[in-house]
């Protein structure tokens, strides 16, 4: 599990694992505390914690500078995580797939609160188990996601503390707010 805050805004996510219900059907039933949101988004994506800290930080920003494309913030931080500038297409790439036995949640809350105890609540209600790894994406899933060719990521020298994927997933989130 990951947990960060930004301009006061908190994000938790984690991956919950052998989930039995769909969580768009149990969830209407689970009661959220007041400002805080969710995000599914689909296991296959995620090679790293950064990945996701990324997305939500560009959101963040997008929402305070008033540059935000969509009008709830989960929103947002799927089109930053999955790079894309339209809402259904972020949602049809990235976001979790009813029937799929793994989810990445992540809790947003405007203000800071028990965001592991959200978490192991959804979990339970879901029947799954919150996972010790949130790391799942495979490099060529992640790749073709942000559409980046092999001779991309070839031409990248490697940094101290980041693959060279890590970097340009981020470049990627990151730019996706300019373009």
């Amino acid at each position: 599990m990951i947990v960060s805050n930004y301009q006061g805004y908190s994000l938790a996510a984690a991956v919950i694992d052998d989930i039995k219900v769909d969580p768009f059907v149990s969830l209407e039933k689970f009661k959220l505390p007041p400002n805080c949101s969710l995000q599914f988004i689909d296991t296959r994506y995620v090679y790293t914690a950064r990945q996701l800290v990324a997305a939500f930080m560009s959101a963040v920003d997008a929402y305070m500078t008033g540059t935000s494309r969509a009008r709830k913030i989960e929103i947002e931080i799927l089109l930053r995580f999955s790079g894309r500038r339209q809402i259904n297409e972020a949602i049809d790439l990235a976001g979790y797939k009813k029937g799929d036995r793994s989810v990445c949640l992540c809790v947003i809350m405007h203000g800071e609160n028990k965001l592991e105890s959200i978490i192991h609540d959804i979990a339970n209600c879901l029947g799954g188990i919150v996972s010790s790894s949130i790391e799942r994406g495979s490099l060529d899933d992640v790749l073709k996601l942000y559409r980046v060719s092999s001779d991309e990521l070839e031409c990248l020298v490697p940094s101290r503390g980041a693959k060279p994927a890590e970097l340009l997933i981020i470049e990627k989130i990151v730019m996706s707010s300019l373009s």
